[in-house]
């Protein structure tokens, strides 16, 4: 099963050749014995890929972000954000890395298919964690409307960076590629949006994709002092308020399977929202609302059901502003 889902992500001109990864896709399956495990396999073939493209040897992280700070004019802080984010993912026992990262280079994002290949449903049931497919990301980026003023994009659970890429080549598309002023563009929202993400693993590959997005766009160099990415709880986050677009997936999981992470936020100030049962996601909903400016874009990919559960009224209540406006 795992072996089919990896030949249906890729293109059916390029299946022939992915069948020599097969032993090393079974080997991988072993190895992802939990969720965190699989994230941390995907995160290490994402960076040999991303080795393999910088033409840097895999065993010289000193020169890997050093080439990165050069390509990109990421300042200190920067880099110091993103090494603690792929610290932990040179360790690799897989030594066919290397050589699978240097043979399909047409693939940057190989990281986001062979997770979704490795997280078995008994692995990704008890996380409600499920890879936003590229045309639903693509539908759902392109419901936001990317107005004059100064943009900030939030990313409340961004997992693989899936959504978090669309939303960016959706807000650049009015700016022709290479010119300056779309480089402007991409340097002011990246400067003032948050993507936020509590699974290191996870926060480690949306780096990289973010990465391989920033190598593509810059014809010269950004001057980025902070890197977006940010892992930790949202719960926990002290995520600064106005942002004007807010885009997520976020997990899915009632309170049977995450009862002390709901008990945490119903005892926080989310709690005054909710009756009865709640949902994960509906917290997710309501920091949302909470950090959106006035007239700002929200773009949630969720159930149906929170618009009519009871659970959920209070939520509605507080959502049903005189200028709110609804589409799905």
């Amino acid at each position: 099963m795992s072996w089919v889902r990896w030949k249906k992500a890729l293109p059916i001109s390029d299946r022939p050749r992915f069948q020599k990864l097969r032993p090393l896709l079974e080997r991988s399956l072993r190895q992802a014995d939990s969720f965190e495990a699989a994230t941390w396999i995907a995160a290490r073939l994402g960076l040999f890929r991303l080795l393999a493209h910088l033409e840097t040897p895999p065993q010289n992280p000193a020169a890997f972000y050093e080439n990165l700070g050069t390509r990109l004019g990421l300042q200190a802080n920067a880099i110091d954000r993103i090494q603690q984010l792929l610290e932990p993912a040179w360790s690799s026992n897989l030594p066919e890395f290397p050589l699978l990262a240097n043979r399909y280079p047409r693939y940057p994002d190989l990281a986001a298919p062979f997770l979704d290949t490795l997280l078995l449903k008994k692995h990704r049931r008890p996380h409600g964690f499920y890879i936003t497919p590229p045309p639903i990301a693509v539908r759902l980026a392109a419901k936001l409307e990317w107005r004059d003023t100064p943009p900030r994009l939030l990313d409340s659970g961004c997992g693989t960076g899936t959504l978090t890429l669309a939303a960016l080549r959706q807000a650049l598309q009015p700016h022709s590629p290479g010119s300056s002023a779309r480089r402007q563009h991409l340097q002011d929202l990246l400067g003032g949006s948050s993507f936020i993400e509590c699974d290191p693993g996870l926060a480690a590959i949306t780096t990289l994709q973010l990465l391989f997005f920033l190598l593509d766009e810059c014809v010269q160099p950004l001057m980025l002092e902070r890197w977006p990415v940010v892992c930790r709880n949202l719960l926990d986050d002290e995520t600064r308020s106005g942002f004007t677009h807010i885009i997520a997936n976020p997990p899915y999981l009632g309170e049977k399977q995450a009862r002390n992470v709901i008990a945490q936020a119903k005892n926080s100030h989310f709690g005054d929202v909710y009756k009865g049962k709640a949902d994960l996601s509906l917290f997710f909903l309501n920091h949302a609302v909470e950090v959106l400016v006035p007239q700002g874009q929200l773009a949630f990919l969720t159930p149906a059901y929170w618009l009519t559960a009871d659970s959920a009224a209070p939520l509605r209540n507080e959502l049903e502003a005189p200028n709110a406006r609804f589409s799905d």
